[in-house]
């Protein structure tokens, strides 16, 4: 019985740092793409109207659905539906390429 909880706690013990090096990745993505598009919109200012300010949220938009398109079409949306389908309809299997696309996205439009 204690061999039992000790691979329980060890498995426990790698999602938390799997989770916690996860966060972190987040963390550093948002923040380089927040730097790039500081730097584009630094750059592209047109008088009164400041290009960089509309560009930005645009460039984030298109590199999270060509990411989207690309690597992984099953990410699209909320994400709360398709885990529902994956439950329902194919034994909660989802594809290792989602949780992989996700945060790419996720950086790109937060920045």
């Amino acid at each position: 019985m204690a061999r039992r909880y000790g691979r329980l706690e060890l498995l426990a013990a790698f999602v938390g740092a799997v989770a916690g090096l996860t966060a972190f990745s987040l963390d550093l993505a948002i923040e380089t793409f927040h730097g790039a598009l500081e730097a584009i919109e630094g750059r592209a200012v047109l008088g009164p109207l400041d290009l960089g300010l509309v560009a930005a949220p645009a460039l984030g938009g298109l590199i999270s659905g060509l990411i989207t398109w690309r690597f992984a079409p099953e990410a699209k949306g909320h994400g709360i539906p398709s885990v529902i389908e994956a439950f329902l309809f194919r034994r909660g299997e989802i594809p290792a390429r989602v949780p992989a696309a996700t945060p790419r996205t996720t950086a790109s439009i937060r920045a």
